[in-house]
């Protein structure tokens, strides 16, 4: 179950945190930095149905890179096409946060735990480590 205590974790670890968000297209490939940072795909689904459904907006995947436009290059690239996926979803968006390399286990934990993607087929590993110090834990 998700609790206000995860939402205010995942704040005070991106608190300092820069980032933006792209289209998943490869126009913008460009425009992200060759540095390290957690990601998050989000999609918002095409839909016939009531105006509500076609508000609704989802994080799929949350994942890491030491460089994040390397990684949405192999996510265009890879073996799930975003063109099929554009197919069934008005929007696909690639949100990122620049992080140090000794961060990103933690940071990417976080936001999992806080969104539960449903794409990822392995959870992140639990980060122990003194990024941990100084904020609320959770069971």
């Amino acid at each position: 179950m998700l609790e206000k205590s995860s939402w205010d974790n995942l704040s005070n670890v991106i608190r300092d945190k820069s980032g933006s968000c792209v289209k998943f297209i490869s126009a913008h490939a460009a425009t992200l930095p060759e540095s390290s940072g957690v990601y998050v795909v989000c999609l918002k689904p095409k839909s016939d149905g009531p105006s509500f459904l076609g508000q609704l907006y989802n994080a799929v995947y949350v994942g890491q890179s030491v460089n994040l436009r390397q990684r949405f290059k192999q996510h265009l690239s890879g073996r799930t096409s975003v063109k099929y996926v554009l197919t069934e979803f008005s929007k696909i968006e690639f949100w990122y946060l620049l992080c140090d390399v000794s961060e990103l286990d933690f940071v990417e934990r976080t936001i999992y735990d806080v969104l539960c993607p449903i794409t990822n087929k392995v959870s992140p590993p639990k980060f122990k480590g003194k990024l941990l110090e100084g904020l609320p834990t959770n069971p």
